[in-house]
């Protein structure tokens, strides 16, 4: 049995949790140092952001051992009472679920992360400001590689947005004071989606400097930054 470390430091504002670390970690025994991490980073950098911030943690760091669910979790959570992550990005349905149990689907063979990724939420059994933005762990984005650019610019676009506003801030964006985030996020995506088709015939650079200034541009007019 390999067991295998989280990366970045503890105190940061950003974390990054996952199920359990790749086969292919245990070659240099850090989580996400292998080829599903490699895609992940990129992935993560295209979206603006910096794994300076980010603490990355698996529920189950031992591979091949065999743990029992509640203690995971239970360990999970007190790991957050803790350390007061600011924003808190589940990588899978089992964490979000277990942090937010309202996405959980009626039916167990629905991902929750198919209806929820992206999403602004928070979960009932932290009591400190935080946001938890879920998204698609980075095995399910390399077999599905269609879904990169949307989980850079849409679901850790979405983490960018409420990180930058809290670096600046000092506080996290109110959802009282964005009402019409939730009606103007899923024509946003529609219409970056578009966007991204009218430019496909450019080349790819060109295509992702693009769509980084006209998700910006729209970023601006939806959010804004309000006082604390």
């Amino acid at each position: 049995m390999s067991s295998i470390n989280n990366l970045g430091n503890e105190s940061s504002p950003i974390w990054i949790l996952l199920d359990a670390p790749y086969e292919n970690d245990s070659d240099d025994g850090v989580i996400l140092s292998s080829g599903y991490g490699y895609n992940f980073k990129k992935i993560w950098k295209l979206a603006g952001m910096d794994l300076n911030n980010c603490f990355i943690r698996s529920l189950r760091p031992c591979l091949g051992a065999t743990y029992i669910r509640e203690n995971v979790l239970h360990n999970l959570l007190a790991d957050l009472d803790k350390y007061h992550p600011t924003i808190i990005v589940p990588l899978s349905d089992e964490i979000l679920n277990y942090l937010v149990p309202e996405t959980t689907q009626a039916k167990e063979k629905n991902s929750s992360l198919g209806k929820w990724a992206g999403s602004l939420l928070t979960s009932k059994y932290l009591s400190y400001p935080h946001y938890v933005i879920g998204s698609y762990p980075p095995d399910y984005v390399t077999r599905n590689w269609d879904y990169n650019e949307i989980q850079a610019f849409i679901d850790f676009g979405h983490v960018k947005e409420e990180f930058d506003y809290w670096r600046h801030n000092g506080c996290l964006n109110p959802l009282l004071k964005r009402n019409l985030i939730g009606r103007n996020r899923k024509a946003f995506t529609i219409k970056l989606i578009l966007v991204i088709h009218i430019l496909l015939p450019l080349p790819k650079i060109q295509q992702m400097q693009l769509v980084l200034v006209y998700g910006t541009i729209q970023k601006n007019r939806v959010l804004g930054y309000g006082d604390c």
